[in-house]
C-alpha cells in the first residue's frame, strides 16, 4: 500500500507473476528511470537514448530542438476536446488530483521546475499525443495527414522513434484514460497487464515476447509479492552454485553459414522473439527464427529495451538483451544476413553490411539470461556433433553449392561410364579375336 506520504513501498514494487511462464516475471519500478551513466557514457556520439523531434515527459521537456513538436500536441489536443465533447478543464481536474502520484514517478523533477499546473498540461498534452500517435500507427489518416503537414513524413518517423526511449515515458495509464472517452477506440493503446503506473516501454515489452490475449496477470498482495520474489533469487542462486547445471554449459557460436554447412535450415516463425525452435531429422535440421523489420528505429529501440531491463526493480530475465545476444552470435558476415533475407526472418532496406554492422554496435553490456534458449542451443549443438547427420550436409554443401558443380560431377560421371564401356567393350574384342 501506498504510504501516508504518497511515496511507493518497495512491496508494491516488486513482482508480478505472469501464468504460463515458469520461473518467469516481470517487475515493474514505479518510477521512470533514466538511462544508467556508464551507458550514455559508452554511446556519448550516438544519440540512442535522446528524443530528436518531440518530448514525452518532463525529463527532455522545453530542450530547442524539441520545439516543433509542441504544435503537433496543440492539435492533438484540439482533436481529442472535439471528439470526447470534453474540454480541457475535465481532463486537467482527473490529472492534478494524482498529481504527486505521477510527480513521484520521475526522478529529480521539482515543483520548483514544474509546478503542479504545468506539469499536469505537459501530461496532459504528451499523453494526447501519444493516443493519436496510436491512431495514426492504426491508419487514421486524419492525423497523419495533420502531423505530415506540421512534421512532414521523416519528422512524423522521428516522433514514433521517440514514443520508445526509456527517458521520454510518462504513466501509461493517462492514455488510456484519455482513450476510454472516445468513440473510436484505439486497437493499439494496450491494456496494460501490469499495475499502474507504468509506462509504453514496459507495455511494448512484454507484447514481444506474449500475445495482447495472453497478458493476464494475477496480482497478488504486496506481502506475497516480496515472498515470491525472495523465493526466485534463493532458486537462481541455488542453481547457480550447481555444479552440473546445465544453464552453467556454454555452446559454441556458430555463424548462419556455419550451421548452413552442417545441414541446417532455417525459416521465419512469428513476430514474438521467444519463438525459437529447433528440430533436428535425419540429414538435415531446421532452425525457426522470428521474423524482424529492420529499420533505421531497430537500433534505438532495442538498446532502450536493453536501457529498461538495466533499471533498477525490472527484474525482466534480461529478455531483450538475450535475445540480441543470441541474435549477434549468427550474423558474422553479410552472407548470415543475405540468407535470413531469403528465408524472411529479415525485412530490411539496409544493405547486408551494414545489417552486420548495427548487430556489432549493439551493445548487451554483458546482460544474459543464462537459461535463455538454452534447449535450442542444446540441440543446434547435439545435431551438429553428430558426424551421421552432418557429413553428407557437408558433402552437399561443399562439393553441391552451384548448378555447374552438379553439372561437372554428372558429367565427370558419364565420362567414368563411357569409359568403363570402352574398356568393357575392347576387352570383349580381345577375346573374341584370340578365341
Amino acid at each position: 500500500m501506498s504510504s501516508s506520504t504518497g511515496e511507493i513501498t518497495e512491496e508494491e514494487s516488486l513482482r508480478i507473476t505472469i501464468p504460463g511462464q515458469e520461473g518467469s516475471s516481470l517487475v515493474v519500478s514505479r518510477k521512470m528511470h533514466k538511462v544508467p551513466p556508464h551507458m550514455r557514457l559508452k554511446n556519448q556520439t550516438s544519440n540512442l537514448y535522446d528524443p530528436v523531434i518531440v518530448s514525452y515527459g518532463p525529463y527532455h521537456h522545453g530542450k530547442d530542438h524539441l520545439r516543433q513538436a509542441e504544435d503537433l500536441k496543440s492539435r492533438a489536443l484540439d482533436l481529442l476536446f472535439s471528439e470526447t465533447g470534453k474540454d480541457k478543464a475535465f481532463f486537467m481536474i482527473y490529472i492534478l488530483r494524482r498529481i504527486d502520484r505521477i510527480r513521484d514517478c520521475y526522478v529529480g523533477v521539482s515543483v520548483d521546475m514544474y509546478d503542479d499546473t504545468k506539469l499536469a498540461e505537459m501530461i496532459l498534452a504528451d499523453a494526447c499525443l501519444i493516443l493519436y500517435i496510436h491512431d495514426a500507427m492504426d491508419g487514421n489518416d486524419e492525423f497523419f495527414d495533420m502531423g505530415y503537414r506540421c512534421l512532414g513524413f521523416a519528422g512524423m518517423r522521428l516522433v514514433v522513434r521517440d514514443l520508445y526511449l526509456l527517458e521520454n515515458q510518462i504513466p501509461y495509464w493517462i492514455v488510456q484514460f484519455l482513450d476510454s472517452f472516445r468513440r473510436r477506440r484505439c486497437p493499439s493503446v494496450l491494456t496494460s497487464p501490469l499495475q499502474e503506473p507504468v509506462h509504453l516501454l514496459a507495455v511494448r515489452h512484454l507484447t514481444l515476447f506474449e500475445r495482447r490475449q495472453n497478458l493476464e496477470v494475477r496480482q497478488p498482495k504486496p506481502e506475497i509479492k516480496l515472498i515470491s520474489w525472495l523465493r526466485w533469487r534463493s532458486r537462481n542462486q541455488k542453481e547457480s552454485t550447481t555444479g552440473d547445471n546445465l544453464e552453467n554449459i556454454s555452446y559454441p557460436h556458430r555463424s548462419v553459414m556455419d550451421l548452413k554447412a552442417k545441414g541446417i535450415r532455417f525459416e521465419s516463425s512469428s513476430d514474438l522473439l521467444t519463438d525459437i525452435k529447433f528440430e533436428s531429422y535425419c540429414f538435415h535440421g531446421k532452425l525457426q527464427i522470428p521474423s524482424r523489420h529492420i529499420t533505421d528505429h531497430f537500433k534505438y529501440f532495442y538498446s532502450n529495451m536493453i536501457a529498461f531491463e538495466m533499471s533498477p526493480g525490472a527484474y525482466t530475465g534480461f529478455a531483450v538483451a538475450s535475445y540480441v545476444n543470441f541474435m549477434k552470435s549468427f550474423i558474422e558476415s553479410p552472407d548470415d544476413v543475405k540468407e535470413f533475407q531469403e528465408k524472411g526472418i529479415f525485412r530490411t532496406t539496409f544493405s547486408n553490411e551494414e545489417v552486420v554492422q548495427m548487430f556489432k554496435e549493439m551493445d548487451t553490456y554483458g546482460l544474459d539470461k543464462r537459461d535463455a534458449f538454452l534447449e535450442v542451443k542444446m540441440r543446434i549443438e547435439k545435431h551438429c556433433s553428430n558426424k551421421a547427420k552432418t557429413w553428407m550436409a557437408e558433402l552437399l554443401h561443399t562439393y553441391f553449392r552451384s548448378p555447374w558443380t552438379v553439372l561437372a560431377l554428372f558429367a565427370a560421371i558419364v565420362a567414368l561410364c563411357l569409359a568403363s564401356l570402352q574398356g568393357y567393350y575392347a576387352i570383349r574384342r580381345a577375346n573374341n579375336s584370340s578365341s
